[in-house]
Protein backbone atom coordinates (compact mmCIF):
# COMPACT_ATOMS: atom_id res chain seq x y z
CA UNK A 1 0.00 0.00 0.00
CA UNK A 2 1.30 3.46 -0.88
CA UNK A 3 2.18 5.20 2.37
CA UNK A 4 1.21 8.60 1.00
CA UNK A 5 -2.37 7.81 0.00
CA UNK A 6 -3.19 4.56 1.78
CA UNK A 7 -6.90 4.11 2.47
CA UNK A 8 -6.58 1.62 5.33
CA UNK A 9 -8.62 2.82 8.31
CA UNK A 10 -6.82 3.45 11.58
CA UNK A 11 -8.27 4.31 14.97
CA UNK A 12 -7.84 7.88 16.17
CA UNK A 13 -4.53 8.14 18.01
CA UNK A 14 -4.28 9.72 21.43
CA UNK A 15 -2.25 12.52 19.91
CA UNK A 16 -5.04 13.13 17.42
CA UNK A 17 -7.32 13.62 20.39
CA UNK A 18 -4.83 16.13 21.77
CA UNK A 19 -4.78 18.05 18.51
CA UNK A 20 -8.55 18.35 18.48
CA UNK A 21 -8.53 19.44 22.12
CA UNK A 22 -5.57 21.78 21.67
CA UNK A 23 -6.68 23.35 18.46
CA UNK A 24 -10.17 23.11 19.85
CA UNK A 25 -13.56 22.22 18.58
CA UNK A 26 -13.91 25.94 17.90
CA UNK A 27 -10.98 26.48 15.54
CA UNK A 28 -11.21 23.02 14.01
CA UNK A 29 -14.84 23.55 13.09
CA UNK A 30 -14.58 27.19 12.07
CA UNK A 31 -15.04 26.10 8.50
CA UNK A 32 -18.51 24.95 9.51
CA UNK A 33 -19.41 27.59 12.07
CA UNK A 34 -17.56 30.83 11.52
CA UNK A 35 -19.14 32.41 14.59
CA UNK A 36 -17.05 30.39 17.07
CA UNK A 37 -15.19 32.70 19.42
CA UNK A 38 -11.40 32.49 19.16
CA UNK A 39 -11.10 34.12 22.58
CA UNK A 40 -13.33 31.41 24.10
CA UNK A 41 -11.17 28.74 22.47
CA UNK A 42 -7.92 30.21 23.72
CA UNK A 43 -9.22 30.71 27.26
CA UNK A 44 -10.40 27.10 27.51
CA UNK A 45 -7.40 25.66 25.73
CA UNK A 46 -4.96 26.75 28.42
CA UNK A 47 -6.24 24.31 31.06
CA UNK A 48 -3.75 21.46 31.69
CA UNK A 49 -2.57 21.31 28.08
CA UNK A 50 0.83 20.00 29.09
CA UNK A 51 -0.74 17.07 30.96
CA UNK A 52 -3.02 16.25 28.03
CA UNK A 53 -0.08 16.37 25.61
CA UNK A 54 2.22 14.20 27.74
CA UNK A 55 -0.53 11.63 28.22
CA UNK A 56 -1.22 11.59 24.49
CA UNK A 57 2.45 11.01 23.71
CA UNK A 58 2.84 8.22 26.27
CA UNK A 59 -0.35 6.44 25.23
CA UNK A 60 0.11 6.71 21.48
CA UNK A 61 0.67 3.31 19.90
CA UNK A 62 -0.60 3.70 16.36
CA UNK A 63 0.58 5.10 13.08
CA UNK A 64 -1.40 5.91 9.96
CA UNK A 65 -0.41 5.07 6.42
CA UNK A 66 -1.22 8.58 5.21
CA UNK A 67 0.91 11.67 5.80
CA UNK A 68 -1.51 12.80 8.47
CA UNK A 69 -0.14 10.59 11.25
CA UNK A 70 -0.02 12.71 14.37
CA UNK A 71 3.47 11.65 15.42
CA UNK A 72 6.65 11.55 13.38
CA UNK A 73 7.62 8.06 12.28
CA UNK A 74 11.25 8.93 13.03
CA UNK A 75 13.85 10.91 11.08
CA UNK A 76 14.82 8.20 8.61
CA UNK A 77 11.22 7.11 7.91
CA UNK A 78 10.15 10.72 7.47
CA UNK A 79 12.94 11.27 4.94
CA UNK A 80 11.72 8.28 2.99
CA UNK A 81 8.23 9.79 2.92
CA UNK A 82 9.55 13.15 1.73
CA UNK A 83 11.52 11.36 -0.97
CA UNK A 84 8.30 9.68 -2.12
CA UNK A 85 6.79 13.14 -2.42
CA UNK A 86 9.63 14.87 -4.25
CA UNK A 87 10.67 11.88 -6.40
CA UNK A 88 14.03 13.41 -7.17
CA UNK A 89 15.49 11.92 -10.37
CA UNK A 90 18.96 10.46 -10.62
CA UNK A 91 21.54 13.29 -10.56
CA UNK A 92 22.57 14.19 -14.08
CA UNK A 93 19.49 12.67 -15.71
CA UNK A 94 17.51 15.89 -16.29
CA UNK A 95 17.94 17.86 -19.49
CA UNK A 96 17.17 21.55 -19.02
CA UNK A 97 17.01 24.38 -21.58
CA UNK A 98 20.01 26.60 -22.11
CA UNK A 99 20.42 29.01 -19.22
CA UNK A 100 18.64 26.67 -16.81
CA UNK A 101 20.10 24.31 -14.21
CA UNK A 102 18.69 21.07 -12.80
CA UNK A 103 18.12 20.81 -9.05
CA UNK A 104 18.27 17.46 -7.26
CA UNK A 105 17.52 16.51 -3.66
CA UNK A 106 20.38 16.04 -1.24
CA UNK A 107 19.62 13.57 1.56
CA UNK A 108 21.88 13.40 4.61
CA UNK A 109 21.11 10.75 7.25
CA UNK A 110 20.36 12.16 10.68
CA UNK A 111 22.13 10.44 13.56
CA UNK A 112 20.28 9.49 16.70
CA UNK A 113 22.42 11.85 18.75
CA UNK A 114 21.44 14.77 16.51
CA UNK A 115 17.77 13.83 16.70
CA UNK A 116 17.77 13.82 20.50
CA UNK A 117 19.50 17.17 20.82
CA UNK A 118 17.56 19.19 18.27
CA UNK A 119 13.84 20.03 18.09
CA UNK A 120 13.81 21.38 14.52
CA UNK A 121 15.17 18.79 12.06
CA UNK A 122 17.94 19.75 9.69
CA UNK A 123 15.76 19.69 6.59
CA UNK A 124 15.41 22.45 4.01
CA UNK A 125 12.28 22.64 1.85
CA UNK A 126 12.28 24.67 -1.38
CA UNK A 127 9.54 24.78 -4.00
CA UNK A 128 9.17 26.02 -7.55
CA UNK A 129 7.30 25.13 -10.71
CA UNK A 130 10.00 22.86 -12.12
CA UNK A 131 13.35 21.35 -11.17
CA UNK A 132 14.86 23.17 -14.14
CA UNK A 133 15.61 26.62 -12.72
CA UNK A 134 16.91 29.76 -14.42
CA UNK A 135 20.54 29.47 -13.40
CA UNK A 136 21.77 32.99 -12.63
CA UNK A 137 19.41 33.89 -9.79
CA UNK A 138 17.27 30.96 -8.67
CA UNK A 139 19.68 28.12 -9.45
CA UNK A 140 22.59 29.96 -7.86
CA UNK A 141 20.41 30.82 -4.87
CA UNK A 142 19.59 27.16 -4.19
CA UNK A 143 23.30 26.36 -4.39
CA UNK A 144 23.98 29.10 -1.82
CA UNK A 145 21.62 27.35 0.61
CA UNK A 146 23.29 23.99 0.01
CA UNK A 147 26.73 25.50 0.61
CA UNK A 148 25.57 27.35 3.73
CA UNK A 149 23.88 24.26 5.21
CA UNK A 150 26.14 21.30 4.35
CA UNK A 151 24.61 19.11 7.08
CA UNK A 152 20.99 19.71 6.01
CA UNK A 153 18.96 17.44 3.78
CA UNK A 154 17.59 19.57 0.93
CA UNK A 155 14.28 18.64 -0.70
CA UNK A 156 13.05 20.39 -3.83
CA UNK A 157 9.28 20.27 -4.34
CA UNK A 158 8.13 20.93 -7.90
CA UNK A 159 4.45 21.35 -8.82
CA UNK A 160 3.89 17.59 -8.94
CA UNK A 161 5.40 17.13 -5.47
CA UNK A 162 3.23 19.94 -4.09
CA UNK A 163 0.14 18.22 -5.49
CA UNK A 164 1.15 14.85 -4.03
CA UNK A 165 1.40 16.33 -0.54
CA UNK A 166 -1.87 18.24 -0.75
CA UNK A 167 -3.77 15.31 -2.22
CA UNK A 168 -2.63 12.94 0.53
CA UNK A 169 -4.91 11.98 3.40
CA UNK A 170 -5.18 14.55 6.18
CA UNK A 171 -7.50 13.09 8.84
CA UNK A 172 -6.73 15.95 11.22
CA UNK A 173 -7.97 18.42 8.60
CA UNK A 174 -11.10 16.61 7.32
CA UNK A 175 -12.41 19.58 5.30
CA UNK A 176 -9.07 20.32 3.60
CA UNK A 177 -9.72 18.70 0.21
CA UNK A 178 -13.20 20.15 -0.08
CA UNK A 179 -12.12 23.69 0.71
CA UNK A 180 -9.06 23.44 -1.53
CA UNK A 181 -11.46 23.45 -4.49
CA UNK A 182 -11.80 27.19 -3.84
CA UNK A 183 -8.06 27.67 -4.47
CA UNK A 184 -8.50 28.89 -8.02
CA UNK A 185 -5.14 30.69 -8.08
CA UNK A 186 -2.62 27.88 -8.06
CA UNK A 187 0.46 30.03 -7.45
CA UNK A 188 0.92 31.99 -4.24
CA UNK A 189 -2.30 30.92 -2.51
CA UNK A 190 -1.66 27.23 -3.03
CA UNK A 191 1.96 27.50 -1.92
CA UNK A 192 0.88 29.47 1.17
CA UNK A 193 -1.15 26.46 2.29
CA UNK A 194 1.36 23.87 1.06
CA UNK A 195 4.32 25.30 2.95
CA UNK A 196 2.39 25.15 6.21
CA UNK A 197 1.36 21.56 5.54
CA UNK A 198 4.88 20.38 4.67
CA UNK A 199 6.43 22.09 7.71
CA UNK A 200 3.57 20.92 9.93
CA UNK A 201 4.06 17.30 8.90
CA UNK A 202 7.86 17.05 8.57
CA UNK A 203 9.28 20.13 10.26
CA UNK A 204 12.46 21.81 9.11
CA UNK A 205 13.33 25.08 7.40
CA UNK A 206 11.38 26.60 4.50
CA UNK A 207 12.62 29.28 2.11
CA UNK A 208 11.20 30.97 -0.97
CA UNK A 209 13.08 30.34 -4.20
CA UNK A 210 14.38 33.92 -4.47
CA UNK A 211 16.00 34.03 -1.01
CA UNK A 212 19.58 33.38 0.02
CA UNK A 213 20.92 32.89 3.56
CA UNK A 214 21.07 36.11 5.57
CA UNK A 215 24.44 37.09 7.00
CA UNK A 216 23.12 36.69 10.55
CA UNK A 217 21.93 33.14 9.87
CA UNK A 218 25.48 31.80 10.31
CA UNK A 219 24.93 28.41 8.75
CA UNK A 220 21.83 27.80 10.83
CA UNK A 221 23.73 28.04 14.12
CA UNK A 222 21.37 30.81 15.23
CA UNK A 223 18.61 28.18 15.59
CA UNK A 224 18.98 26.88 19.13
CA UNK A 225 18.57 23.12 19.68
CA UNK A 226 15.64 23.90 22.01
CA UNK A 227 13.88 26.16 19.48
CA UNK A 228 10.62 24.67 18.24
CA UNK A 229 9.90 27.71 16.04
CA UNK A 230 12.25 30.15 14.34
CA UNK A 231 11.61 33.16 12.15
CA UNK A 232 12.76 36.67 11.53
CA UNK A 233 10.42 39.67 11.22
CA UNK A 234 9.07 41.21 8.04
CA UNK A 235 8.52 44.92 7.41
CA UNK A 236 5.29 44.85 9.46
CA UNK A 237 6.93 42.94 12.34
CA UNK A 238 5.04 39.78 11.39
CA UNK A 239 6.83 36.40 11.44
CA UNK A 240 8.52 36.20 8.05
CA UNK A 241 6.52 33.83 5.87
CA UNK A 242 9.32 33.61 3.31
CA UNK A 243 11.88 31.95 5.60
CA UNK A 244 10.91 30.11 8.79
CA UNK A 245 11.43 26.84 10.65
CA UNK A 246 9.40 24.64 13.00
CA UNK A 247 9.41 21.25 14.61
CA UNK A 248 6.83 18.81 13.19
CA UNK A 249 3.19 19.17 14.32
CA UNK A 250 3.73 22.60 15.85
CA UNK A 251 0.63 24.38 17.22
CA UNK A 252 1.51 27.54 15.27
CA UNK A 253 1.29 25.54 12.03
CA UNK A 254 -2.02 24.03 13.16
CA UNK A 255 -3.55 27.41 13.97
CA UNK A 256 -2.30 28.82 10.65
CA UNK A 257 -3.65 25.94 8.56
CA UNK A 258 -7.03 26.06 10.25
CA UNK A 259 -7.23 29.82 9.75
CA UNK A 260 -6.36 29.48 6.06
CA UNK A 261 -9.14 26.93 5.67
CA UNK A 262 -11.62 29.18 7.44
CA UNK A 263 -10.60 32.19 5.33
CA UNK A 264 -10.88 30.24 2.09
CA UNK A 265 -14.35 29.02 3.00
CA UNK A 266 -15.47 32.55 3.83
CA UNK A 267 -14.09 34.15 0.66
CA UNK A 268 -16.73 36.29 -1.01
CA UNK A 269 -14.79 36.52 -4.28
CA UNK A 270 -12.86 33.69 -5.92
CA UNK A 271 -11.84 36.04 -8.71
CA UNK A 272 -10.43 38.82 -6.52
CA UNK A 273 -9.17 37.26 -3.29
CA UNK A 274 -7.28 39.35 -0.76
CA UNK A 275 -4.32 37.00 -0.81
CA UNK A 276 -2.34 38.65 1.99
CA UNK A 277 -5.27 38.24 4.38
CA UNK A 278 -6.71 34.93 3.14
CA UNK A 279 -3.62 32.71 2.92
CA UNK A 280 -0.63 35.04 3.18
CA UNK A 281 1.50 36.74 5.84
CA UNK A 282 -1.41 38.09 7.88
CA UNK A 283 -2.63 34.53 8.46
CA UNK A 284 0.82 33.41 9.60
CA UNK A 285 0.80 36.37 11.99
CA UNK A 286 -2.60 35.35 13.34
CA UNK A 287 -1.50 31.74 13.86
CA UNK A 288 1.60 32.92 15.72
CA UNK A 289 -0.42 35.25 17.96
CA UNK A 290 -3.18 32.70 18.59
CA UNK A 291 -0.67 30.24 20.00
CA UNK A 292 1.34 32.69 22.13
CA UNK A 293 -1.79 34.36 23.51
CA UNK A 294 -2.35 31.13 25.44
CA UNK A 295 0.75 31.89 27.49
CA UNK A 296 0.58 35.69 27.40
CA UNK A 297 -3.16 36.53 27.59
CA UNK A 298 -2.54 40.02 28.97
CA UNK A 299 -0.01 41.14 26.37
CA UNK A 300 -0.99 43.18 23.34
CA UNK A 301 -0.45 41.77 19.88
CA UNK A 302 2.39 44.24 19.40
CA UNK A 303 4.09 42.90 22.53
CA UNK A 304 3.62 39.29 21.44
CA UNK A 305 5.19 40.11 18.07
CA UNK A 306 8.32 41.61 19.63
CA UNK A 307 11.54 39.82 18.73
CA UNK A 308 13.15 37.53 21.29
CA UNK A 309 12.71 34.16 22.96
CA UNK A 310 9.33 33.20 24.43
CA UNK A 311 7.98 30.09 26.10
CA UNK A 312 4.66 28.93 24.75
CA UNK A 313 2.24 26.31 26.02
CA UNK A 314 3.67 22.80 26.36
CA UNK A 315 7.05 24.39 27.12
CA UNK A 316 7.80 25.14 23.48
CA UNK A 317 10.56 27.68 22.88
CA UNK A 318 9.63 30.30 20.27
CA UNK A 319 12.48 32.25 18.66
CA UNK A 320 11.75 35.38 16.62
CA UNK A 321 14.48 37.72 15.41
CA UNK A 322 14.18 41.22 13.95
CA UNK A 323 14.43 42.08 10.27
CA UNK A 324 17.17 40.33 8.33
CA UNK A 325 17.99 40.65 4.66
CA UNK A 326 17.33 37.33 2.92
CA UNK A 327 17.25 38.91 -0.53
CA UNK A 328 19.44 37.73 -3.39
CA UNK A 329 21.59 40.70 -4.41
CA UNK A 330 22.07 39.29 -7.91
CA UNK A 331 18.29 39.17 -8.34
CA UNK A 332 18.00 42.91 -7.77
CA UNK A 333 20.50 43.79 -10.50
CA UNK A 334 19.05 45.39 -13.62
CA UNK A 335 18.92 43.72 -17.01
CA UNK A 336 17.25 44.22 -20.38
CA UNK A 337 14.97 41.40 -21.43
CA UNK A 338 12.48 41.23 -24.28
CA UNK A 339 12.99 44.92 -24.95
CA UNK A 340 12.22 45.95 -21.35
CA UNK A 341 14.31 46.97 -18.37
CA UNK A 342 13.72 44.82 -15.29
CA UNK A 343 15.50 43.07 -12.44
CA UNK A 344 17.19 39.73 -13.01
CA UNK A 345 14.70 38.21 -10.58
CA UNK A 346 11.78 39.43 -12.72
CA UNK A 347 13.50 38.09 -15.83
CA UNK A 348 14.00 34.67 -14.24
CA UNK A 349 10.32 34.50 -13.30
CA UNK A 350 9.39 35.30 -16.91
CA UNK A 351 11.83 32.70 -18.21
CA UNK A 352 10.21 30.12 -15.94
CA UNK A 353 6.67 31.22 -16.86
CA UNK A 354 5.65 32.36 -13.37
CA UNK A 355 3.99 35.63 -12.40
CA UNK A 356 3.39 37.52 -9.19
CA UNK A 357 -0.03 36.78 -7.72
CA UNK A 358 -1.09 40.44 -7.88
CA UNK A 359 -0.69 40.47 -11.68
CA UNK A 360 -2.69 37.27 -12.08
CA UNK A 361 -5.52 38.62 -9.92
CA UNK A 362 -5.48 41.85 -11.96
CA UNK A 363 -5.77 39.91 -15.22
CA UNK A 364 -8.84 38.15 -13.84
CA UNK A 365 -10.51 41.13 -12.17
CA UNK A 366 -13.45 41.19 -14.61
CA UNK A 367 -16.07 38.55 -15.29
CA UNK A 368 -18.49 36.34 -13.45
CA UNK A 369 -17.56 35.82 -9.82
CA UNK A 370 -18.58 33.43 -7.04
CA UNK A 371 -17.99 33.11 -3.34
CA UNK A 372 -16.39 29.92 -2.07
CA UNK A 373 -19.68 28.75 -0.55
CA UNK A 374 -21.58 29.43 -3.77
CA UNK A 375 -18.91 27.63 -5.78
CA UNK A 376 -18.94 24.55 -3.55
CA UNK A 377 -22.71 24.44 -3.46
CA UNK A 378 -22.96 24.49 -7.24
CA UNK A 379 -20.29 21.82 -7.60
CA UNK A 380 -21.98 19.60 -5.05
CA UNK A 381 -25.53 20.18 -6.32
CA UNK A 382 -25.25 19.90 -10.11
CA UNK A 383 -28.28 21.01 -12.06
CA UNK A 384 -29.07 23.12 -15.15
CA UNK A 385 -29.41 26.10 -12.82
CA UNK A 386 -26.11 25.34 -11.08
CA UNK A 387 -23.96 24.91 -14.16
CA UNK A 388 -21.86 28.01 -13.63
CA UNK A 389 -19.26 26.50 -11.30
CA UNK A 390 -18.39 23.63 -13.60
CA UNK A 391 -17.30 26.06 -16.32
CA UNK A 392 -15.86 28.75 -14.05
CA UNK A 393 -12.14 29.37 -14.25
CA UNK A 394 -9.42 32.00 -14.08
CA UNK A 395 -6.59 32.65 -16.51
CA UNK A 396 -2.84 32.54 -15.99
CA UNK A 397 -3.07 30.68 -12.70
Amino acid sequence: MNRLTGKKKQRLSATSIFIWIAVGCGIAMLVVSSTTSGAYLRNNMSRKLSEIYEEAISNNSTRTNGLGSMLSLGPEEDRLLISELTQSPTPGSLECPEGFIAIYDRIIPETNSTTVKRKIPKILHISYKSRCLPAEVFGAGVQRWMDELPDYSVYFHDDDAVDRLMEAEWPEFPQLHRIMRCLQYKGAMKVDLWRMLVIYRFGGLYTDIDNVPAEEFKGGEVIDPEDTFFSTSDSWNRPNQNVFAMEPFHPIAIFTIQTIMKNLYEMTSLRKPQVVFVTGPMVFRDGYISYLELSYPYKTHEQILEAGLKKGKLGKQIHKEGQWNWGNIIGSEGVEYDGKNMSKKERDHLLAGTYHWSKVVYWNRNGLDLSCREYLYQLEHPSPENGIAANWTVLGR
